[in-house]
């Protein structure tokens, strides 16, 4: 059974909306950094904001994402805002 390597998650920016206190948190898994959207406190739902992290420009995109979720006072991954 092959074994997944993940590192540590870092918290690379928060925000808040209609359904609470969010961050993205970016985590290396199997050499590859992820970036999820997740809630601050404990349930709700996770979202992957992006699968494959290539750089750190893309990784500095985050602000737009957080200016988007600030804008529209929601989470951008979920279905329901739009």
């Amino acid at each position: 059974m092959p074994t997944t390597m993940t590192g540590k998650p870092k918290t690379t920016a928060e925000y808040s909306c209609e359904t609470g206190r969010r961050r993205l948190v970016a985590q290396r898994v199997d050499g590859t950094v992820q970036l999820r959207d997740e809630p601050a406190g404990d349930g709700g739902r996770k979202h992957l904001v992006e699968p494959e992290i290539l750089s750190m420009v893309e990784l500095d995109g985050v602000s737009d994402y957080v200016k988007t979720a600030e804008r529209i006072d929601a989470v951008p991954m979920a279905e329901c805002w739009y």
